[in-house]
């Protein structure tokens, strides 16, 4: 085999070598990112639950104080001519 021989395939087996090389790194990423797509959602998910949580637990504090500091107002009204406001 003559040195351009030579020369010639070792550029052609580098052009494959790289070119393998750059398909892993393209799967690589691609995998990556749908890791990252599915962290995203999960926390997502798992901010939705805190948020609903603590919205959930404030609206019953606040159904609790008005009940307690404004019975009148969250009671059924009888007769509005009695009733004062809340302040």
């Amino acid at each position: 085999m003559s040195l351009n021989e030579k020369t010639a395939a070792g550029k052609s087996r580098s052009a494959k070598d790289r070119k393998a090389a750059l398909r892993q790194q393209k799967d690589l990423i691609q995998q990556l990112a749908l890791e990252l797509s599915g962290a995203e959602d999960r926390e997502r998910q798992r901010l939705a639950g805190v948020l609903d949580d603590d919205l959930q637990q404030m609206l019953a504090y606040l159904k609790i104080q008005l009940t307690t500091e404004c019975p009148h107002e969250v009671r059924p009204r009888k007769s509005r001519s009695l009733e004062r406001p809340c302040r």
